[in-house]
């Protein structure tokens, strides 16, 4: 047994550092470097397309296409369809929301 606390604290922190040496050298860095997105399928774009013409907004092109945001904004950009920007977005959905208040009034 130690007497001091402070020097087992010293042996418990030397144990974790082994402990994550080990862990660091089992990683296989090669798998982590390797691109892990599919091709995009004729299908795949042609909904993108119709997600971006709708008005829809990258998250929910990436939910719908099972794929990262960023990506599905990469890729609209290419074929020449880049989503709104999102303070275009922001205004056109208040742009929605005062008509929808001026028609209420009006009732």
């Amino acid at each position: 047994m130690v007497d001091d606390p402070t020097q087992e604290r010293a042996s418990a922190f030397r144990i974790n550092i082994e402990k994550l040496r080990i862990c660091v050298t089992l990683v296989d860095w090669d798998s982590l470097m390797k691109v892990r997105t599919q091709p995009w399928s004729v299908d795949e774009l042609k909904r993108l397309g119709a997600i971006v013409a709708a008005g829809g907004s990258p998250v929910l092109a990436a939910a719908a296409l099972n794929r990262k945001i960023i990506g599905c904004q990469t890729q609209a950009r290419k074929m020449g369809t880049p989503f709104a920007a999102l303070a275009v977005r922001r205004r056109r959905v208040k742009e929605k929301c005062a008509a929808a208040e001026r028609e209420l009034a009006r009732d």
